[in-house]
């Protein structure tokens, strides 16, 4: 899949919009699309005024007027937009994705959860897995609050389907992800484990079999484990509250 700066602002203001309602404990209701996109091109328009600015003194109160104003008030019009979200077929496509929250500073993981099956539309998948991350069971003792949000950041995964290999060790480290299958057991690494982590692809197996699966880290050399290999398209990371913005506070 590929997908435009407006696919990759609504994504992920969907997920900034069910995180936000599940931790105030409302009920997990599916926002209206059309005004998630709304609120984002706006939001992206009046950063761009500030950012074009010059620092200091300069940077009129203007733009956070504006939004302040707009965070209270219904969507802008789809005239202005120029885009209808629920005419767009790229964002209804079936598949899988990982949420994952990080601290912004220190990258301290806060949750990541997801599914590699594409069994649902991608915006319905995003905004499931955007409620699954509260509940990220490595987490239970010390969950996401509401007012850590602004101390966070936001990225989402979207998962290509599942490919089979021959080979446990035949993928490409850097970019594909893993998903290894030992008896009933199962586990994955997305790609971008590899990366941040410098692991060769054993040590990736390895750590695979023994952190996400409960296996001996030599598991994956059992003559019955099956690897599959996926590819992923990242949207974010970014500030789960955007800097400057208001929007996403409403």
């Amino acid at each position: 899949m590929e997908f435009s700066a407006r696919h990759c602002a609504l994504m992920l203001d969907l997920a900034r919009a069910a995180i936000r309602r599940a931790l105030a404990g409302d009920e997990p209701v599916f926002p209206d699309v059309r005004e998630l996109a709304s609120r984002a091109a706006l939001a992206t328009a009046l950063q761009a005024q500030v950012l074009s600015q010059t620092a200091g003194d300069t940077l009129a109160t203007a733009p956070a007027t504006a939004l302040d104003e707009s965070a209270g008030s219904s969507s802008a019009p789809l005239s202005d937009l120029g885009w209808d979200p629920l005419a767009d077929a790229t964002l209804y496509q079936p598949a899988g994705c990982f949420v994952t929250l990080h601290t912004l500073h220190g990258r301290r993981l806060r949750g990541c959860v997801g599914r590699l099956d594409a069994a649902r539309p991608l915006l319905e998948a995003i905004f499931a897995t955007s409620l699954s991350v509260l509940e990220d069971p490595r987490f239970r003792y010390s969950p996401v609050y509401l007012e850590e949000l602004s101390e966070l950041e936001l990225e989402i995964s979207v998962i290509s389907p599942l490919r089979p290999v021959e080979h446990p060790l035949a993928f490409e480290l850097q970019s594909e992800g893993i998903y290894l299958t030992v008896g009933r057991r199962s586990g994955c690494f997305l790609p971008q484990v590899a990366r941040e982590t410098g692991w060769t692809r054993e040590q990736l197996l390895e750590r695979l079999c023994t952190e996400k699966m409960g296996l001996p880290c030599s598991a994956w050399q059992n003559a019955e484990a099956q690897l599959a290999v996926f590819s992923t398209v990242m949207v974010g990371p970014e500030p789960f509250v955007p800097a400057g913005s208001m929007i996403d506070r409403g």
